[in-house]
């Protein structure tokens, strides 16, 4: 499995002719096998951190990489990728990406968006790969459907399997239901805790929804200003519910301190 460290990562943008200080000298690692949450306010700098780990921006100063499990920190640090501001042409083999919207190409059935998907793999049996991903999310009987066919949820699933078939040591996700009805938000995240407890992998998730950063991570940041402003462990028991009285002590906690850096 993989892990990610953040060292000094900075970007600056311009916007309505003013600069905008979307990272400012960000720090943090994720260990392999963890599953770590990063929550904040819109415009708080998720999702450009999200871009730079992801290789698909670059920094105006720092680093992002990519460690296997044997690399930790004083050790041998030949990560198996690595995105800084002076180099380019990047390989991050077993990375899988998801993101709000699930993406899929509309003239492409299902089971062609994700053998798309392994296009650029090394993965001898992608059929295979493809089946055992759809069959993971609960669309095996779906393969041949079109994205059109689908429910929301449904496409969110698909996209979810896209990632899943590359059979990746670290998952990015960007906000992965935010755009699902609650409902379906519920049922998603108790389908993707139960993934990840029966297939070892890194996940790094952003999200707005701080009750699912609590359900799913081991450990949230919470980021203000392009900045992380508090990292926080999550020792609950799973699989956890909401209502839970160490749950929503929790949430409301990760809540307070979001709301408490926003004003000052």
């Amino acid at each position: 499995m993989a892990g990610v460290r953040v060292s000094g990562l900075s970007k600056r943008y311009r916007a309505g002719g003013r600069g905008v200080q979307a990272l400012d000298n960000v720090n943090f690692e994720v260990e392999s096998g963890s599953f770590v949450a990063v929550v904040g306010y819109s415009g708080c700098g998720k999702t450009t951190l999200f871009r730079h780990i992801a290789g698909l921006e670059r920094p105006d100063s720092g680093s992002a990489e990519f460690f296997e499990s044997a690399d930790r920190p004083g050790g041998d640090r030949s990560g198996v990728g690595r995105s800084s501001v002076d180099q380019s042409g990047l390989v991050r083999p077993r990375l899988g990406m998801m993101f709000q919207e699930p993406r899929l190409l509309n003239w492409l059935t299902v089971r062609e968006n994700l053998l798309l998907a392994l296009r650029r793999t090394t993965l001898e049996d992608r059929e295979g790969a493809v089946r055992e991903a759809l069959a993971q999310v609960g669309l095996g009987d779906f393969g041949e459907a079109y994205p059109d066919q689908l429910s929301g949820g449904m496409a969110q699933r698909a996209a979810l399997a896209r990632a899943l078939c590359r059979r990746p040591d670290l998952l990015l996700m960007d906000e992965p239901f935010g755009a699902l009805d609650a409902l379906t938000r519920l049922q998603l995240q108790a389908e993707l805790a139960r993934i990840w407890t029966t297939r070892p992998m890194t996940v790094l998730c952003i999200t707005h929804d701080i009750g699912e950063a609590v359900i799913l991570a081991d450990r949230v940041l919470v980021m203000n200003a392009g900045a992380i402003v508090d990292d926080r462990a999550i020792d609950l028991p799973r699989p956890r519910r909401w209502g839970q009285p160490a749950f929503e002590s929790l949430r409301k906690e990760l809540l307070d301190i979001i709301l408490d850096n926003n004003i000052n």
